[in-house]
């Protein structure tokens, strides 16, 4: 584990890397969380990513991840990369979903370009995802 501070020593990033055993379970590397400092606060982590294993994006597709926190921690987007294989079998290379109050609202797809190639608006048919 590496911790990075602020100028005024304050932890603003812990990036965690794992053993091969804990990794063939889970598939991730490595995960980084980001941390912002408010006066009279403890720190808030704002955001973690997760890096994935080539074996594991091999059989998944997914290569990384992000997910986004608000002030009371809540998850409000992830984000997940996938492979070239993946993006090939799919038609998109990445994908933002949206939260509200811990229910997600609304999905983005990119193409390998960045751009915007569809969304989804909430549908009853994730609830079996």
């Amino acid at each position: 584990m590496v911790t990075h501070y602020d100028k005024h020593g304050k932890i603003k990033e812990i990036e965690s890397c794992y053993s091969h055993a804990q990794v063939s379970i889970d598939g991730i590397e490595c995960r980084v969380q980001f941390y912002e400092h408010r006066a009279v606060r403890k720190p808030r982590l704002t955001k973690s990513v997760f890096l994935y294993s080539q074996s594991y994006a091999d059989l998944h597709g997914t290569t990384r991840a992000e997910i986004h926190y608000d002030e009371k921690g809540n998850k409000i987007k992830e984000e997940f990369w996938y492979n070239d294989a993946f993006a090939a079998r799919k038609n998109y290379s990445r994908v933002e979903v949206f939260y509200n109050k811990g229910a997600a609202e609304k999905r983005v797809y990119y193409d390998r370009n960045g751009s915007v190639i569809s969304r989804e608006e909430k549908k009853e048919v994730w609830k079996s995802e």
